[in-house]
Protein backbone atom coordinates (compact mmCIF):
# COMPACT_ATOMS: atom_id res chain seq x y z
CA UNK A 1 0.00 0.00 0.00
CA UNK A 2 1.65 3.50 -1.10
CA UNK A 3 1.23 6.36 1.49
CA UNK A 4 0.87 10.14 0.10
CA UNK A 5 1.13 13.39 1.72
CA UNK A 6 0.50 16.82 -0.62
CA UNK A 7 1.00 20.18 0.01
CA UNK A 8 -1.21 22.45 -1.60
CA UNK A 9 -1.38 26.25 -2.61
CA UNK A 10 2.13 26.77 -1.59
CA UNK A 11 3.62 29.65 -4.16
CA UNK A 12 6.71 28.81 -5.40
CA UNK A 13 7.58 27.07 -8.95
CA UNK A 14 7.27 23.58 -9.90
CA UNK A 15 10.64 23.74 -11.19
CA UNK A 16 12.45 24.95 -8.00
CA UNK A 17 10.27 22.04 -6.05
CA UNK A 18 11.37 19.54 -8.09
CA UNK A 19 15.33 20.30 -8.09
CA UNK A 20 14.76 19.26 -3.84
CA UNK A 21 12.29 16.53 -5.04
CA UNK A 22 14.68 14.69 -7.33
CA UNK A 23 17.69 14.87 -4.67
CA UNK A 24 15.97 12.53 -2.58
CA UNK A 25 13.62 10.25 -4.82
CA UNK A 26 14.68 7.15 -4.46
CA UNK A 27 15.71 7.22 -0.80
CA UNK A 28 14.49 5.70 2.32
CA UNK A 29 12.58 8.43 4.20
CA UNK A 30 14.86 8.97 7.20
CA UNK A 31 17.92 9.32 4.69
CA UNK A 32 15.92 12.00 2.86
CA UNK A 33 14.90 13.82 5.78
CA UNK A 34 18.82 14.33 7.14
CA UNK A 35 19.65 15.18 3.19
CA UNK A 36 16.70 17.30 3.36
CA UNK A 37 18.14 19.30 6.61
CA UNK A 38 21.25 20.68 4.74
CA UNK A 39 19.91 21.79 1.96
CA UNK A 40 20.05 25.31 2.18
CA UNK A 41 16.88 26.27 -0.33
CA UNK A 42 13.26 26.84 1.57
CA UNK A 43 11.77 24.28 -1.01
CA UNK A 44 14.16 21.70 0.95
CA UNK A 45 12.00 22.79 3.95
CA UNK A 46 8.61 21.93 2.54
CA UNK A 47 9.60 19.06 1.20
CA UNK A 48 10.85 18.10 4.72
CA UNK A 49 7.66 18.77 6.01
CA UNK A 50 5.57 17.09 3.21
CA UNK A 51 7.74 14.07 3.81
CA UNK A 52 7.49 14.12 7.73
CA UNK A 53 3.85 14.25 7.09
CA UNK A 54 3.46 10.96 5.08
CA UNK A 55 5.40 9.25 7.62
CA UNK A 56 2.83 10.55 10.65
CA UNK A 57 0.19 9.03 7.81
CA UNK A 58 2.06 5.82 7.57
CA UNK A 59 2.33 4.85 11.48
CA UNK A 60 -1.60 4.70 12.20
CA UNK A 61 -2.01 1.77 10.59
CA UNK A 62 1.29 0.05 10.92
CA UNK A 63 3.10 0.94 7.84
CA UNK A 64 6.05 3.16 8.56
CA UNK A 65 8.00 0.83 6.25
CA UNK A 66 6.12 1.34 3.35
CA UNK A 67 6.38 5.11 3.02
CA UNK A 68 6.68 6.13 -0.86
CA UNK A 69 6.06 4.24 -4.02
CA UNK A 70 7.50 0.84 -2.76
CA UNK A 71 7.89 -1.27 0.03
CA UNK A 72 12.02 -0.33 0.98
CA UNK A 73 10.73 2.75 2.76
CA UNK A 74 12.40 4.79 -0.62
CA UNK A 75 10.68 8.20 -1.34
CA UNK A 76 8.10 7.77 -4.69
CA UNK A 77 8.57 8.85 -7.61
CA UNK A 78 5.86 11.53 -8.07
CA UNK A 79 7.51 14.48 -7.64
CA UNK A 80 5.94 18.86 -7.34
CA UNK A 81 3.53 19.29 -9.91
CA UNK A 82 2.30 22.35 -11.56
CA UNK A 83 0.67 24.62 -8.73
CA UNK A 84 -1.92 27.61 -9.65
CA UNK A 85 -0.79 30.48 -11.30
CA UNK A 86 -0.17 33.58 -9.38
CA UNK A 87 -3.18 36.57 -10.01
CA UNK A 88 -1.12 39.81 -10.23
CA UNK A 89 -3.15 42.87 -9.88
CA UNK A 90 -2.60 45.78 -12.89
CA UNK A 91 -0.76 48.91 -11.58
CA UNK A 92 -2.65 51.73 -13.26
CA UNK A 93 -5.52 54.03 -13.75
CA UNK A 94 -8.21 51.61 -13.57
CA UNK A 95 -6.94 49.44 -10.49
CA UNK A 96 -6.77 52.74 -8.48
CA UNK A 97 -10.06 53.17 -6.58
CA UNK A 98 -9.82 57.26 -5.87
CA UNK A 99 -9.63 57.56 -10.19
CA UNK A 100 -12.83 55.75 -10.07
Amino acid sequence: MQVQAVTKNFRMSAQKMREVVRQVQGLPAEEALAVLQHVPRKSARVVAKTLRSAIANAQPEGLKSEVGSDSTGAVGSEGAGAGDRACRAENGRRSDPAML
